[in-house]
């Protein structure tokens, strides 16, 4: 995880992302709603007992089949509930601008993208 992006994501939330196992990759148009959900959970967590601060922690943040996926080794109600808002959310937020966007076909691939990032994706082929 040497992306600066990612790095500074750690620094400003050392109780939740400090322990990621399975690594930070997420496209650059999911900033905002990475970062705002990561202030959630870095808020919940610190709301926790001292002993359950040190077994709450995210795994891995990543995109998969144009959504975001956002896994934690233990949650509560809470974090769960702002996980599942900004996955949900991810399906309409373009990956490569943060513009409003919808899933689409690329290939073989899916990708959450704006009408105009996804023509671009189409033009590269």
């Amino acid at each position: 995880m040497s992306n600066p992006k990612y790095e500074q994501l750690v620094i400003a939330h050392p109780l939740s992302l400090s322990r990621v196992t399975c690594g930070i990759y997420y496209p650059d148009g999911w900033n905002y709603l990475v970062g705002n959900l990561c202030d959630i959970v870095e808020r919940q967590v610190g709301k926790l007992s001292p002993e359950m601060q040190d077994k709450v922690h995210v795994v891995q943040i990543k995109s998969k089949f144009g959504g975001l996926r956002y896994y934690m080794n233990q949650s509560t109600p809470h974090i769960e509930g702002a996980i599942e808002m900004a996955e949900s959310l991810s399906f309409k937020i373009c990956e490569t601008c943060g513009n409003q966007g919808a899933m689409k076909q690329i290939g073989n691939w899916i990708a959450t993208l704006c009408d105009s990032c996804h023509q671009k994706e189409l033009d590269k082929k």
